[in-house]
């Protein structure tokens, strides 16, 4: 247990002793048998201490640092990335019970609303899940398709959701509904019968006979147009030899379904697909089940609602990834896991604790901070891959509502079943502490991959490496996919006092500097000391100092019981937080710091470091 007497010091300083810093001090280090005397200056800087009155969190500079609870609410988000024609991205969620508004922003740290994309029809309602393809039209402009479920009130009492699309020559509509009654609105060729006379029949993206016919076929069902199968949460995916896809979530049996499209208004029904069912990690496990042999099963499906739903497809190195949420929603073991297979189709293998099969967790309930973390989009900046993403506002309870989420996704390389190269999504989040500007627009990034770091003293832990501290993976969980993690997301262990140095090939112009703290309670630091930045001014070496960042509230969830008695003793570590400093621009070739080991700690270990550089 780490006290908090041992933690929180708070550092004071006179004006005297701060002006004797500022004119400079002397520092000796020893060198070959020498000792040498350096001139050092105290880094005036800001930790994020100061808290806002009205919300309780801590402020901070939002030129540098985001924060995911500073985003909007809603659920079910889809970003649009629409910077090639306007410079914004979309952001599309649910949220209006009857129809949809969006927002966009050019660095997701300042949104603005768009309005009302799209009206709903009277009497209809469950709005849910938009997703927005775009594509060049004959005329040179763009085309905008929503696809979004809604439930028309005829279906009101069965809770039946049906697929739509509409369509605008903007991202920020209005979008109209597509009538595929009406060639003039569905174009030629695409027309289908309605199903009955419905408010909603000639609206509906299928083909009622037709789907019902290939759903039976495809899944053992028995749907018929007066019975009709109910969809949500559609995703259009176009591969990267242009091939356009749909997906779906049915809702019974739970599972999601695939199937190409001729356009984005006509489905070929030869290929709708059953891609998973739930608690099986592929089809043939399910139907070797159903011919009486045993099967594993996947036991994380299987903790709350038994659902898979809000899928997405991502492309990469020639396998397509299907991803989609677990658990159903309202629960806080709501999660997002991966599956890959060879087409867009599949079939598609969910994969396992040893290859991240669930790479977005609130932990199962281990994540003090976060829960409920689920349908997601994907969407880049540069080079770089993002994940999109809602929780619950009030942690563990859906009571509270949705917000909105953004965290980065790197590709990590694993083993395949047969023993092949396969690269998996990991999620650094998801995040709720203060966190570096990832956007285009961002002066400053995080370029701590950029440089080499090393242990300059203490013990590391057998198999530790100081390497681990700029992999660019943050170290997350503590109950699910540990198999995964131990492998191939590791902290830098010491079990001593460790000093650490980072160095550049030349110097950068820096802003901020972060330390991550350990997953674990017991691996936690005391405090990260003597931090020494060394900078190039004038051609002249010159050392900047900060003598310590304490760990504070926003990084650890203390014992209720033991904080009645007076006691701070950590419970949980806020996953993926740490401690930074933010200062004015020094162009700085290395930085040094010291971790603290608690007393009483066997060991203490660092999760990552984050260096806000000026982006080349």
């Amino acid at each position: 247990m780490i006290m908090k007497e041992e933690i929180m010091k708070t550092i004071t300083k006179t004006l005297s002793a701060l002006l004797a810093l500022m004119l400079g001090t002397t520092l000796l280090a020893g060198c070959e048998g020498k000792t040498q005397t350096k001139t050092v200056y105290e880094l005036p800087y800001y930790s994020g201490t100061n808290v806002n009155e009205i919300t309780g969190e801590p402020e901070y500079n939002q030129n540098l640092w985001r924060r995911n609870s500073d985003l909007l609410s809603g659920a079910d988000p889809f970003i649009l990335d629409n910077t090639a024609q306007d410079g914004y991205y979309y952001l599309y969620s649910t949220g209006n019970s009857n129809g949809f508004s969006a927002y966009r922003t050019k660095n997701f740290t300042t949104w603005e609303g768009v309005g009302q994309i799209l009206e709903g029809e009277d009497g209809w309602s469950a709005y849910w899940a938009p997703e927005v393809a775009a594509e060049e039209n004959a005329d040179g402009g763009m085309t905008y398709y929503l696809f979004y479920s809604a439930m028309p009130f005829e279906l009101a009492a069965s809770d039946g959701h049906v697929m739509f699309v509409a369509t605008a020559d903007s991202p920020a509509g209005p979008f109209e509904m597509v009538d595929f009654t009406d060639e003039a609105s569905c174009g030629a060729g695409n027309t289908h019968a309605s199903a009955g006379d419905t408010s909603y029949g000639k609206f509906a993206l299928f083909d009622y006979e037709a789907m019902c016919e290939a759903l039976n076929e495809e899944c053992g069902t028995e749907f018929t147009v007066s019975d009709l199968p109910s969809l949500i949460d559609s995703h259009p995916f176009v591969t990267a030899n242009g091939e356009k896809y749909i997906y779906f979530s049915l809702e019974d049996p739970r599972g999601i379904v695939g199937m190409k499209m001729e356009n984005w208004y006509s489905i070929d029904y030869s290929t709708v697909t059953l891609l998973t069912r739930v608690g099986y990690y592929s089809l043939e496990d399910y139907e070797k089940e159903q011919a009486g042999e045993y099967v594993e099963k996947n036991e994380y499906e299987l903790i709350g609602a038994e659902v898979n739903e809000g899928p997405e497809v991502i492309e990469h190195d020639g396998k397509f990834y299907l991803t989609f949420s677990v658990n159903g929603f309202y629960d806080a073991s709501y999660s997002v896991m991966q599956s890959v297979g060879d087409s867009p189709l599949g079939p598609f293998t969910k994969l396992k604790d040893d290859q991240n099969g669930l790479f977005l967790s609130a932990d199962l309930g281990g994540n003090a901070m976060a829960s409920g973390t689920g349908h997601h989009s994907f969407f880049t900046i540069g080079d770089k891959l993002y994940l999109c993403y809602h929780r619950h506002n009030i942690v563990g309870s859906i009571d509270g509502g949705r917000g909105i989420c953004v965290d980065e996704l790197k590709w990590v390389e694993t083993e395949g079943e047969n023993g092949e190269k396969l690269d998996v999504l990991y999620a650094n989040g998801p995040t709720v502490t203060v966190q570096p500007r990832f956007d285009a627009e961002a002066e400053y990034t995080n370029i701590a991959e950029e440089g080499t770091v090393s242990l300059v003293s203490g013990t590391p832990e057998d198999g530790s490496s100081a390497e681990f501290l700029n992999d660019g993976l943050l170290s997350y969980n503590v109950s699910v996919d540990q198999a995964f993690l131990d492998e191939h997301v590791k902290e830098a262990v010491t079990t001593t006092n460790a000093t650490y140095e980072i160095v550049f090939d030349g110097a950068r112009e820096i802003r901020g500097f972060m330390v991550y703290g350990s997953k674990y309670t017991d691996r936690y630091f005391a405090a990260v000391r003597d931090i020494e930045l060394v900078a190039e001014e004038n051609g002249a070496e010159k050392i900047y100092y900060i003598e310590e960042l304490p760990i504070d509230d926003s990084c650890v969830v203390y014992n209720e019981d033991e904080l009645a008695l007076g006691n701070y003793v950590i419970e949980n570590i806020v996953y993926g937080s740490g401690v930074y400093a933010e200062f004015n621009a020094i162009n700085v070739k290395s930085i040094r710091f010291t971790v603290v080991l608690p007393e009483g700690q066997e060991s203490v270990g660092v999760s990552e470091i984050a260096v806000l550089g000026k982006q080349a």
